[in-house]
């Protein structure tokens, strides 16, 4: 099991689906159930995005990345990250 945190970035329109991102999003134990503990794994499903698109938003997807890269570090190893929305699609 992958104890570091993870930031999982899939564009919607990607060759990858979005389904097959999602579950690898719960095996990293990116839904919690009990509600009493944090994700260790976060998922962005960017829109209108194909997997080569980043390099032309790359001030879109940097802002997602430093603000989790950036997000306070609790005593449980849980962050609480809330990514910018702001970027063109």
């Amino acid at each position: 099991m992958v104890q570091a945190l993870a930031l999982l970035v899939i564009g919607n329109s990607d060759i990858t689906r979005p389904e097959h991102m999602a579950e690898l999003f719960r095996l990293l134990d990116g839904v919690s159930g009990d509600n009493e503990t944090l994700p260790t794994a976060h998922l962005a499903i960017l829109p209108g995005t194909l997997h080569i698109s980043p390099i032309y938003q790359v001030e879109w997807l940097a802002s997602m990345t430093n603000a989790f890269l950036d997000a306070p570090m609790p005593e449980n190893g849980h962050r609480r990250f809330t990514p910018d929305r702001g970027g063109t699609a």
